[in-house]
């Protein structure tokens, strides 16, 4: 892996050791059918530096979203959540693609509570933002002094969500279910993650999150909320195939 900028090291530090970031961008105002429930927004912009610092360049989510998008064959793609809230999953995008302007994306959200109020306050615009889970690939960013920005040129794409207010450099974890497990998925955890064929990669992410959040909500005399991974558990239960 090629040395990183200090300012690349910068934002990793700030971001902290979970690859599970958001980044919120300040969109174009979104636009909802009259008479039907289709969302239309853009997730990200290109080209312009947003207020941690980045910029995001097209091309950024094309391998994301060829293998996980709407039109993969993929067993987890990409879905719309509700605030980046992992537990909350309002619907699938039919279209997510990147065009010269940013990342963009239609979709119906589902007949959920949060669904029906993403609908309802689009059309208000009480909700006018949107965002964007990803997966940072340092090594695929650089720092540009004439602009003063970390250059993103490729990241993982997880999620992307309508959200309040974008660009907020301090809420930049959504997995956390509290202040000590911030840190969750340490570099360890990540080593071990990429051990695995890239395809798997996120199923096992999903598998430590459902696992993370069970040991949280039932916690017993030899679990606990934020301790070790069980990955021979994690192993038996993700479907690997050659």
């Amino acid at each position: 892996m090629p040395k990183l900028h200090p300012k690349i090291i910068e934002l990793q530090k700030r971001i902290g050791a979970t690859p599970f970031v958001r980044g919120d961008n300040c969109t174009r105002k979104a636009a909802i059918e009259a008479d039907n429930r289709l969302v239309k927004a853009y997730h990200c912009i290109f080209g312009e530096v947003d207020d941690r610092g980045t910029l995001w360049m097209k091309g950024a989510f094309k391998r994301s979203i060829d293998e996980r998008g709407p039109k993969s064959s993929a067993k987890y793609k990409i879905a719309v959540l509700y605030m980046h809230d992992i537990r909350d999953p309002i619907g699938l995008p039919a279209v997510l693609e990147e065009t010269d302007e940013g990342l963009y994306a239609e979709y119906e959200p589902d007949d959920v509570p949060s669904g029906n109020r993403v609908v309802t306050q689009v059309r208000s615009g009480t909700i006018n933002n949107f965002s964007f889970g990803f997966k940072p690939v340092w090594e695929k960013m650089e720092y540009d002094s004439d602009k003063d920005a970390v250059i993103v040129m490729e990241a993982e794409l997880l999620e992307i969500s309508p959200v309040t207010i974008g660009s907020n450099m301090n809420t930049h974890s959504v997995r956390g279910l509290t202040e000590e497990n911030d840190g969750f998925l340490l570099e360890e955890t990540e080593e071990f993650i990429r051990s695995i064929p890239r395809k798997q990669q996120l199923e096992l992410r999903q598998l430590i999150d459902r696992h993370r959040l069970d040991a949280c909500s039932k916690p017993t005399s030899t679990t606990r909320a934020g301790s070790s991974i069980d990955y021979k558990y994690l192993l038996n239960n993700l479907k690997l195939k050659k």
